[in-house]
Formats: C-alpha cells, structure tokens, sequence
C-alpha cells in the first residue's frame, strides 16, 4: 500500500476510519500521519490490537485509496 496515495485522498480514508475505528478521536485523523506507524500505533492502542493486526486492518480498509486513480474508479 502506498501511504503517499491514502494521504492524499485522506478525506474518503478519514470517512471510513472513523466509522470502522470508532474509538479514535476526531483530532487524531484531522490531518493524514506523516508516517502509516503512527497511525497503526494509535489503532492498535485504542482497539486493544497488536501492531501487526493493525496494520492488517488498515491495509484491508484502506487499500483502495492507495490505488490510482483510474483504478479507484473502476473499483468504488
């Protein structure tokens, strides 16, 4: 997954985030982590998670924004 992509689509990427990691603070994803660690790590400390089924669960949720564009089409 390309974490340049989900960031610069981060409004849909926030969307789900928030809907799928409910325990997450609006003020956490208000702006796109420069790093996807740091974004793993607060969603395995707030979901009781290891880093690694985080990162799984952030990659499955967000792996159509990394897409390009022409494919996201297709795909959404």
């Amino acid at each position: 997954m390309q974490w340049t992509r989900v960031a610069q689509n981060w409004n849909s990427a926030r969307q789900r985030l928030q809907a799928h990691f409910t325990e997450l603070t609006p003020e956490t994803l208000d702006q796109p982590p420069a790093r996807m660690e740091t974004l793993v790590a607060q969603v395995a400390a707030c979901h009781d998670l290891t880093v690694f089924e985080a990162r799984d669960a952030l990659e499955a949720l967000l792996f159509t924004d990394s897409l390009p564009c022409e494919i996201r089409r297709r795909v959404g």
